[in-house]
């Protein structure tokens, strides 16, 4: 999600999709969350969303994915934990056991990406992320814009979804619940804000193509021109041997 629609978009989807992504992510963490035997994600993040050719999400990249009831307490270190922007306050606290919980947190700063168009704490050391998240620290609310119908109501949810105690987040069941409740206020949009925005896919994918064949245009040429150069220069010292021999023979005759 975040290559598709954070680099080809000026800020974030329009709204009626905002809303519709924030209720079908969740819609897929419920639907983990809910088997006979529950799995956790682990490493819910804009890469790990997929959009099909109408704009829906998909989960995906299971690769960290866990069987919840059989998760064992893990290392801060160990390589299965996700990715630090996205992670948990208790992650960074060893040991770590992994819950519903910190899907639910992953989940609330991937509301905020959505909401926002950026990546949080984007730029920032992993060391310094992973020394203030669990002192409370969290993306900025100011960074949100706009007064759609229900915002307000998705930034709250948001905000318990990234509580700093695990318990006190939401599970998965309510925050689809209430998002669905939320998509219903712009579902009647969606169509064209998802035709606004392949319009503009199709738009940057025209302009990156472009730029490419301009590119492969400029490297042709050049190595066209340094041919050229390489092959002047032989004739050049071929003819200049070339004399060079005719006048020693001239001399050998004379």
């Amino acid at each position: 999600m975040e290559t598709i629609l954070q680099e080809a978009l000026d800020g974030p989807p329009p709204w009626p999709l905002v809303f519709r992504l924030a209720h079908q992510v969740v819609l897929g963490i419920n639907y983990l969350h809910s088997l006979p035997r529950p799995v956790l994600h682990k490493d819910l993040k804009p890469q790990n969303v997929l959009l099909d050719d109408a704009l829906n999400a998909k989960l995906t990249d299971f690769g960290l994915s866990r069987i919840s009831y059989s998760v064992s307490q893990v290392s801060r270190k160990d390589d299965g934990l996700g990715t630090t922007n996205y992670m948990p306050p208790e992650a960074f606290v060893s040991p770590y056991k992994p819950k519903r919980a910190s899907d639910i947190y992953s989940y609330g700063i991937l509301l905020w990406s959505i909401l926002t168009g950026k990546q949080p704490y984007e730029d920032a050391n992993p060391a310094i992320v992973e020394l203030h998240v669990p002192r409370g620290q969290r993306p900025p609310i100011d960074d949100i814009k706009g007064d759609a119908d229900g915002l307000t109501e998705l930034k709250e949810l948001m905000q318990r979804c990234w509580d700093n105690i695990p318990e006190e987040r939401p599970q998965a069941l309510e925050c689809a619940t209430k998002t669905e409740e939320l998509y219903q206020k712009h579902k009647h949009a969606i169509f064209d804000a998802v035709y606004e925005v392949l319009r503009k896919l199709d738009q940057k994918e025209k302009q990156d193509k472009g730029i490419k064949e301009q590119f492969q245009r400029i490297q042709t040429a050049q190595a066209s021109g340094l041919y050229l150069h390489i092959t002047i220069a032989w004739v050049q010292t071929f003819k200049f041997v070339h004399s060079t021999n005719l006048t020693d023979s001239a001399s050998i005759v004379t």
